[in-house]
Parts: structure tokens; C-alpha cells; sequence
């Protein structure tokens, strides 16, 4: 299929959630394969912004406006913002995809519990990214911002000797394949960039990362990387490179060029610097 085919295209327009359901469900009464692994990848909860009833209008029932939640990752792309209270109707559409997705993700965990599977099956539950609306001049997810990075990620496992907690360490996507490779007993590639989780999930430590690594090559903003650890996030973007303090500035705001580096901010990028280039 050609990119920007008018099928493609559409794709963002057409509801996936219940398809997917239903293939994982005929898949799951068709196994015969002790175990398996599946992979389910929703996509409603995606620009266009077109949730169903109820949830369309399940946050911001009230609107009058003229925004319907369909061409808005193209548009900072041409012309500017529009009014906030526009914005926040954007929001509601996208809090509502959101409600939706919990529900038919809820559904098929329901379908996992009534065959048995739920209990004996490691889950992992993750945002491939998140969304912006206008924080820094975009819709969509064009960038390295924590709006766009610090994602979702849920885990149940059997075997882990903690339960129902919520943990506050840095994790990558890159930590999910040797996480769930340790827990089956299978060895870690040497080559695996990631790190198994279970040290941090079973308590045993309070973090496996000091620092992670994203980058974004997408074309809609230049590309950029950057590292991000607990306080600070080091940015190299368009030939600069410059560093945000999340404490004091968690909605990135104000850049921090080298002229205004603190000591610790110099040590920090240093570190960055060398696991950026030296890996």
C-alpha cells in the first residue's frame, strides 16, 4: 500500500478496537499452542480523533464550536493554533478514545479471566507514545517532550513477589523484551540494549536505569534526541544542544544552553554525552 494512499489515510478514521478483539478471541479458541505469546496492538485512541458515543461527548458535553476531531495532526503543520477552548474540546475527544480503549481492553482481559488464562499469563500493557496539543506549537506526536514519551506501562506477573504497586523508576521500551525473557527463564542476548525489570519489580532494587534514551527522526519537526533522567533531560535538536530541568520546569518551557550550565548540570551532560556517543 502507498504511504498517504487515501486507504491508509482512512484507517484513522475507522473504529480497529473490536476487530482486534475479536480476531485475539477466535485466535485464543483456536490455540492449541501451550504457551503463547500475543500481541495486540489498539489503535482507536489515535488521531483522528472520532470516539463513539458515549464518549464523544462523555468530557465536554456542552460544546457548541466547530471542531469534529478530524484533520488535526495536519493542521499546526499550516496555520496556527486555535482558541483554547477549541483545544480543550480536542482534548475531550482524545480523553474520550482513551475511556473507550480501557473499556475494550477491559473486555478482553475479561475474556482471558473466563478461560483461565489470566492468572498464568505474564501482561504488559504500554502507550507506544503519547500525544501533544499545543504545549509546544504541535498536535499529534512529533518530538521528544514527556507529553509525547512518558507513556503508560502496566505489568502483571505471576511469578513477581510483589503485587499491586506503582513504581517510580525510569524504564524504556527497550526494557520490555529482556523483562519478559528473565522472567522465562530464557538468557538475555548480549546484544539487547534493554534491561530486565524483574530486579525493580520484585523490590530487590530501587531502579535498573539512572538515565533513558529517545530520539525522534519523524520529518515533521527536525530530528532531535535526547537523554532524560530523574531531574534533568539533555536535548540535541537542529545543531543545538541544550538541557531542560524537569523539577523546576516539568512542561519544558525554558531551554538551559551551556552558558547557564550549572556544575551539575556540566557533570550530567558529560554523562549523557558519553553514553550517547561512546555506547
Amino acid at each position: 500500500m502507498a504511504f498517504e494512499s487515501q486507504e491508509l489515510i482512512d484507517i484513522n478514521k475507522k473504529r480497529t478496537n473490536d476487530l482486534i478483539n475479536d480476531a485475539a478471541i477466535r485466535w485464543l479458541q483456536n490455540n492449541t499452542h501451550k504457551p503463547f505469546f500475543m500481541l495486540l496492538h489498539y489503535y482507536d485512541n489515535h488521531w483522528d480523533y472520532l470516539p463513539l458515543a458515549p464518549y464523544d461527548k462523555l468530557y465536554d458535553p456542552n460544546y457548541e464550536g466547530p471542531i469534529d476531531g478530524t484533520n488535526i495532526a495536519r493542521e499546526p503543520l499550516f496555520s496556527n493554533p486555535p482558541a483554547q477552548r477549541d483545544i480543550e474540546h480536542i482534548v475531550s475527544f482524545y480523553d474520550g478514545e482513551v475511556r473507550q480503549t480501557d473499556n475494550d481492553l477491559g473486555e478482553m482481559l475479561a475474556v482471558l479471566k473466563e478461560k483461565g488464562l489470566f492468572e498464568n499469563s505474564i501482561i504488559i500493557i504500554i502507550g507506544d507514545h503519547g500525544e501533544q496539543f499545543y504545549e509546544h506549537g504541535h498536535t499529534s506526536h512529533h518530538g521528544i517532550y514527556d507529553e509525547l514519551i512518558h507513556v503508560p506501562l502496566a505489568i502483571s506477573i505471576p511469578a513477581a513477589k510483589t503485587k499491586g504497586q506503582r513504581i517510580d523508576s525510569l524504564v524504556s521500551q527497550v526494557d520490555i523484551l529482556p523483562t519478559i525473557l528473565d522472567y522465562l527463564g530464557i538468557p538475555i542476548p548480549e546484544k539487547c540494549r534493554g534491561k530486565s525489570l524483574m530486579p525493580v519489580i520484585d523490590g530487590r532494587v530501587e531502579k535498573v536505569n539512572d538515565f533513558v534514551f529517545a530520539e525522534y527522526t519523524g520529518g515533521a519537526v527536525p530530528d532531535c534526541l535526547t537523554v532524560r533522567a530523574e531531574r534533568y533531560k539533555y536535548v540535541e535538536q537542529g545543531g543545538e544542544s541544550f538541557v531542560y530541568d524537569i523539577i523546576k520546569d516539568p512542561c519544558e518551557q525554558k531551554r538551559i544552553f551551556q552558558d547557564d550550565f550549572t556544575k551539575e548540570i556540566t557533570e550530567q551532560v558529560k554523562i549523557f554525552r558519553q553514553f550517547l556517543y561512546l555506547r
